[in-house]
C-alpha cells in the first residue's frame, strides 16, 4: 500500500464499520421501527437459505439466470407473476428503488409535456423532469396545521391544471391516501412507494392499481421485506408506452443488476401472495396495540380524517414541547429508532418483519419521555413551529423556465441571503421526506432565506444543493 493510499484511508472500510456498529446497537436491544420492512428477519425458508450465505448467491448474467434488460427466462417469469399479483399489465423489477421507477415512468413521456405534480412529490420526480424536459404544473398540498403534515392531493385539483399527465403521491410519508375513487381526466402516474403491501390483506386500503391509473411505482423494500434498493414499476393499460419505459429503465439502471435484490423481489412477492394476510395481520395487531396503549396513557396519536395506512404510527411532537427531530433523538436514547422525524411529528413504521410484542419498546419509550423532567430544547421547538408557519404562508415559487433548461444553463453560486429574485439553477429538498423547497427554474422567493434559517435551527437535513449547509445556492446566469 502506498503512502498516498494510506492518507486517503484506503486501509479503512467506513461503511462496513458503520453497518457493523449498527448491528451491535440492535443486538444490544434497540427496537427498529423504520425501513427496510424485513428488519433483519427472513420471512421464509427460501429467504433464509439464500441470504444466510449471500455471497454464494451474488451472481451475474450466466446461462440460466436471464438478463434484466432483455428477459426471456426466470426474470421474465418472475415479472409476469408480479404483474398478476398486483393487477398490472406489465411489471418491471427495479434495482434503483422507487426512484428508478419514477425516473423511468416520467422520463418515458414525450418531451415537453406539462405534468401536474403535487408539491409533496419526492425529489426523484424533479430528477425525472431534468431527464424528460417536462414542464411541471405544481399543485400546493393542503396541510395539517399543527404538525406540518401534507395531505394527499385531490384528483380533481390535478385535473384542473390543464396538464395531460398527473403525478400523485399516495400514500404520503405519513401514510395518508388520496381518494382514488374520484374521477380523473388525465393520465395518472402514482408514486405508491410506501403502499406495496396494500394488495395482500383485506384489512388494508385498496392499492392504486385497483383504480383508473396508468403507472404505479412501489418501493417494495419499504413494506414488503425485499432488500433495500429494490422496487417495482407497474404499467396498466397502454397510456404509458411499454417500449419507451423499458428503454428508460435500461438507460438509468445498472447493466449489472443485483441478483440478490431481484431474488428478494421474487420471494417477497411469493410470500405476500401466499401468506400476506398473516404477516400484515401481525403487524396491524402491533400497531393497534401501540395506539391503544398510547391513548390510555394520554399520549396523542394522529388520526387523519382521510383513509390512512394503520402501519404508520404518527405521533405529534408538540405535545412534548419538542420538535420532531428532538423527539427522534430522545427515542434513540431509549433504544428506539424510528423512520422519520418531521418538523412537529415523528413516524414509526410497523411492517411484515415485526414480531409479537415489538410495540412495547416504542410505547415504553414514549411514556417515559412524556413523564420525563429532562429539559426540552425550546429553541428547536420554536424554530420548527416558526418554519412551519412560514412554509404555510409562502406561496409556490414562480416557475420561470423548465427544470431541464435551468439545470443546463450557466450558473454561479451566491449567498442564500442575496439569492432572492434570482432563478434557481439547483433544487433544495427537505430530506426526508425529499420534498422541494425550491426547484430549478423557479424564482427564489423572499421568504426562502428565513425558512432555511429556521429549518436549520430545527435540525432539519437538506439535499440537492452544491453547498450541503445551504449558505449558498446556485442561480442561473444566462
Amino acid at each position: 500500500m502506498t503512502q498516498r493510499d494510506e492518507r486517503l484511508g484506503q486501509s479503512e472500510a467506513p461503511l462496513a464499520r458503520a453497518i457493523l456498529r449498527q448491528v451491535e446497537i440492535k443486538r444490544g436491544g434497540a427496537a427498529a421501527f423504520h425501513f427496510p420492512g424485513h428488519k433483519g428477519r427472513a420471512l421464509s425458508r427460501e429467504m433464509q437459505a439464500i441470504f444466510a450465505d449471500s455471497l454464494r448467491c451474488d451472481l451475474t448474467e450466466i446461462p440460466g439466470l436471464d438478463d434484466l434488460h432483455s428477459p426471456s427466462g426466470p426474470i421474465s417469469k418472475a415479472q409476469t407473476l408480479a404483474a398478476l399479483a398486483f393487477g398490472a399489465t406489465h411489471s418491471f423489477f427495479l434495482v434503483g428503488g422507487a426512484s428508478a421507477g419514477v425516473l423511468a415512468s416520467l422520463g418515458a413521456l414525450p418531451r415537453g409535456q406539462k405534468i401536474a405534480i403535487c408539491r409533496n412529490a419526492h425529489r426523484s420526480a424533479v430528477s425525472a423532469l431534468r431527464v424528460s424536459g417536462g414542464t411541471p404544473v405544481w399543485v400546493p398540498p393542503c396541510r395539517e396545521p399543527d404538525m406540518f403534515v401534507s395531505l394527499p392531493c385531490g384528483l380533481d385539483a390535478l385535473g384542473r391544471t390543464g396538464a395531460e399527465i398527473a403525478f400523485l403521491v399516495s400514500p404520503t410519508y405519513e401514510g395518508l391516501l388520496a381518494d382514488m375513487k374520484s374521477p380523473c381526466s388525465v393520465t395518472l402516474i402514482v408514486d405508491e412507494a410506501h403502499g406495496s403491501h396494500f394488495y395482500f390483506s383485506r384489512e388494508m386500503p385498496g392499492g392504486a392499481l385497483c383504480y383508473d391509473v396508468s403507472a404505479v411505482i412501489h418501493g417494495t423494500h419499504k413494506t414488503l421485506g425485499s432488500l433495500t434498493g429494490s422496487g417495482l414499476l407497474h404499467l396498466k393499460g397502454g397510456a404509458i408506452d411499454y417500449q419507451r419505459t423499458k428503454q428508460m429503465l435500461s438507460t438509468i439502471q445498472t447493466s449489472s443488476p443485483s441478483y440478490l435484490m431481484m431474488a428478494s423481489l421474487d420471494l417477497a412477492r411469493k410470500e405476500m401472495a401466499t401468506r400476506g394476510e398473516y404477516y400484515i395481520g401481525t403487524a396491524l395487531e402491533e400497531a393497534r396495540q401501540a395506539r391503544e396503549r398510547l391513548n390510555r396513557s394520554g399520549i396523542n396519536v394522529f388520526y387523519p380524517a382521510c383513509v390512512y395506512d394503520e402501519l404508520k404510527l404518527v405521533v405529534p411532537s408538540s405535545q412534548f414541547r419538542m420538535s420532531g427531530q428532538t423527539l427522534e433523538k430522545r427515542l434513540r436514547k431509549h433504544g428506539v429508532w424510528i423512520e422519520y422525524a418531521g418538523l412537529l411529528h415523528v413516524v414509526a413504521v410497523f411492517s411484515v418483519g415485526d414480531e409479537p410484542g415489538c410495540h412495547e419498546k416504542l410505547t415504553d419509550a414514549l411514556e417515559r419521555i412524556a413523564t420525563s423532567e429532562i429539559p426540552h430544547s425550546a429553541d428547536a421547538f420554536a424554530a420548527a413551529t416558526r418554519a412551519g408557519q412560514l412554509l404555510d404562508l409562502c406561496a409556490l415559487p414562480k416557475q420561470v423556465m423548465p427544470p431541464r433548461e435551468a439545470w443546463q444553463s450557466s450558473s454561479r453560486s451566491v449567498p442564500i441571503n442575496e439569492s432572492v429574485g434570482h432563478i434557481a439553477a439547483e433544487s433544495l429538498f427537505i430530506y426526508p421526506p425529499g420534498t422541494a423547497l425550491i426547484v430549478e427554474g423557479e424564482e427564489i422567493p423572499v421568504e426562502l432565506p428565513e425558512i432555511i434559517k429556521e429549518l436549520k435551527r430545527a435540525g432539519v437535513r437538506f439535499h440537492g444543493t452544491e453547498d450541503p449547509y445551504v449558505g449558498t445556492i446556485r442561480v442561473v446566469t444566462s
